[in-house]
């Protein structure tokens, strides 16, 4: 061998996810591996682009480009070919925003690739990078001492097909394991806690039949959460007249779809006992019953796990079986040529496209703690109580009055950390809270969703009337935004014009219990009162005949300076259409009829002057809630006036003297310019 001939080197591989230090001489963009600026920078946000030949260059003795290549050649036909033939032009563009610290740190590479010259983004085709485990444990790999400086990519399992199967039980039952015995934030936080009634869900293969037990000392159990449903009439459930021979067996056949899924998941997890209402609790004793689910906030949260059925909206219908994920779009599956290491076990990616991601995201996240993305860790809940136990309230219960039944666990978790400036527990009131009243009495019904089935009312709770001020009150979907200025303001806005809670007080559903449901409740606020007068205007529409919308409401004061509002119930017969002049009259905030020479007319004429309710219509009044104003004793002002929540009014036909909440606004419009201060009962 002469002196100036060198050795053939063998190439060197680099294994995707790899990190290796590359000098600035030996990096061009466009003719280097598209991967190479990640691994300079991996905890960085980092995006590079690269052609199609620059791909094809390094596939021999890079993994990473070899891996590429795949992924173009199955999801871009023809491309290769094009770039063989000197049409450079399609593009390979890298990105690595998704980084993780920690003991349990990922990198998420991510991949598009770009038709040139540029057409549509959607002919685009974006993926994520995955690697194949064969831990289903998701274990840290070994031979890296400083994570922070030596990513390790994202990690996956292959999908299976179906949730019912033997593999799917015995990757659960090893999670389980593992949880059970390494994380101390997954053991239930009372280990003595007995309920009342749990189900022996019978022998692992099924050859014995559930049955109801009562325990007597502590014992793993899990939980069912699932929509009971509306077509429950002949469903099986625990009864006084049943409950003895339940305790002897219940045939798994007879039991509603949902629940035998349950049972199965328990068996299939070794996990013997499960809590689930319909059969641990008498349904047909009232009093047992009421008992029994005030108890349920200590049910679900010292329970081993609970099965959350979020589909389907029926227990009469199985949520165990084909899995949606199992579909082969959603990750494909690609093995490299090249091996990165002798006798290493060879090394599989999955990607996965993002537009499907970006779909299913609307039904289900996609990325599980197991797929060793994020770490196990509890996301501290930055809103308000009554925000959160509302989110919980918008579901579609079985029965209307189940709403506040429903929350009642949640709110007395809340409640234990919510104190007076005195050191007291705080006030609940039908899904509210005393020390925040006015702030959450300000809820507007969303506009622009479905509005779910109304509950059921048995003829037990005819007498029942949860109050008219209380979210729980509504069988549509509510939101609140009336603190939406401490969020969204350059300073923090002073709190002004509040009024003042003279009273407040529910009769509960339970005796005793301070969170339980309620029968009826009221409160009593002194605050601004201005009579006003509402109507409805469809701006879309020219004429009656032509509904092209929902329409908007409006109220009006004896001045007619106006505002709109947010009804609770929505009117399908407009006042006013846009083709009408006076329109505009609401819509400024105050009447413009003699300034054109135009003739008021109904809508431009205050008409309650002789208070006949009969005659002209119900009369509605506006109570001042609170308004924001500026540090500098100013007030928040808007195109339609300053930000003031108020609440709008009607007579109410139950309680005399008394009034019911109907609709709420927040841009007053000068509707209290003559507003007097008044004392007044909402029911």
């Amino acid at each position: 061998m002469s002196a100036n001939t060198s050795p053939t080197m063998p190439p060197t591989i680099f294994p995707l996810g790899t990190y290796i230090d590359i000098d600035d001489e030996c990096y061009r963009p466009g003719s280097a591996c598209p991967h190479v600026s990640l691994r300079r920078d991996p905890d960085g946000f980092v995006f590079h682009r690269a052609s199609i030949a620059a791909i094809m260059n390094n596939a021999r003795t890079c993994m990473d480009c070899e891996i590429l290549l795949q992924v173009i050649k199955a999801t871009k036909p023809g491309w290769v070919e094009e770039d063989k033939g000197g049409n450079e032009g399609n593009e390979v563009e890298t990105e690595h925003p998704w980084r993780f610290r920690g003991p349990w740190a990922r990198s998420v590479p991510i991949v598009r690739l770009v038709e040139r010259p540029p057409v549509a983004w959607s002919s685009w085709f974006t993926f994520y990078f995955v690697r194949h485990s064969y831990d289903p444990l998701y274990r840290q790999p070994s031979g890296s001492d400083n994570l922070y400086s030596s990513p390790t990519m994202a990690q996956t399992l292959d999908v299976i097909t179906h949730s019912n199967s033997a593999g799917a039980f015995e990757r659960a039952r090893e999670w389980l394991s593992f949880c059970v015995e390494r994380h101390e934030g997954c053991e239930p936080p009372n280990p003595s806690y007995l309920p009342r009634r749990l189900m022996n869900v019978g022998s692992w293969d099924g050859s014995h039949e559930p049955f109801l037990v009562e325990p007597t000392k502590p014992t793993p159990y899990a939980c069912l959460s699932c929509c009971w449903g509306q077509d429950t009439g002949g469903v099986l459930r625990t009864t006084k007249k049943n409950e003895q021979s339940h305790c002897d067996s219940i045939e798994f056949s007879s039991m509603p779809r949902a629940i035998q899924d349950a049972v199965s998941v328990c068996r299939g997890l070794r996990i013997s006992h499960l809590w689930v209402d319909s059969f641990c609790i008498i349904q047909d004793d009232r009093l047992a019953w009421l008992e029994d689910a005030a108890e349920m906030h200590n049910i679900y949260l010292n329970s081993l796990l609970t099965i959350a059925a979020r589909e389907p909206d029926s227990c009469q219908t199985s949520f165990l079986g084909k899995q949606r994920f199992g579909d082969p779009s959603w990750q494909q599956r690609f093995v490299p040529d090249i091996d990165a290491t002798d006798g290493a076990q060879p090394l599989e990616f999955f990607i996965r496209q993002r537009n499907f991601v970006t779909i299913i995201l609307k039904k289900d996240f996609p990325w599980t703690r197991g797929d060793g993305l994020f770490r196990n860790h509890c996301c501290p809940i930055d809103e308000s109580a009554s925000t959160v136990m509302k989110c919980f309230g918008n579901a579609s219960p079985t029965g209307f009055h189940d709403k506040l039944r429903a929350i009642s666990g949640l709110a007395k978790l809340f409640r234990g950390n919510m104190r007076l400036e005195d050191g007291s527990l705080d006030e609940y009131l039908a899904g509210l809270w005393r020390r925040d009243l006015h702030f959450d009495l300000a809820w507007p019904v969303e506009d622009g969703i479905e509005r779910p089935k109304p509950g059921v009312v048995d003829e037990h709770e005819l007498g029942y009337r949860i109050p008219s001020w209380s979210w729980a009150s509504s069988d549509r979907p509510v939101t609140y935004k009336s603190t939406s200025p401490l969020d969204t303001g350059r300073h923090e806005p002073d709190l002004i014009d509040v009024c003042i809670i003279d009273k407040a007080v529910c009769q509960q559903e339970l005796p005793g219990d301070p969170t339980s449901a309620v029968l009826r409740g009221s409160i009593v606020l002194v605050g601004a009162l201005a009579p006003v007068d509402l109507v409805w205007i469809d701006l879309q529409s020219p004429s009656p005949g032509h509904n092209l919308c929902d329409p908007r409401a409006f109220v009006r004061n004896r001045k007619l300076r106006s505002a709109g509002v947010v009804m609770d119930e929505p009117n399908a017969t407009p006042d006013l259409y846009a083709s009408d002049s006076r329109v505009n009259c609401w819509l400024n905030c105050e009447c413009h009829c003699h300034m054109v020479g135009q003739e008021p007319g109904q809508y431009c004429t205050w008409r309650y002057d002789d208070d006949n309710e009969e005659t002209n219509g119900p009369q509605y009044f506006c109570i001042r809630l609170f308004s924001w104003g500026t540090p500098g004793g100013g007030v928040l002002l808007h195109s339609a006036g300053r930000e003031t929540w108020f609440l709008v009014l009607v007579r109410s036909a139950h309680v005399e003297g008394a009034f019911e909440r109907v609709g709420v606004g927040h841009r007053e419009g000068g509707i209290f310019e003559d507003a007097v201060i008044a004392t007044v009962e909402i029911v």
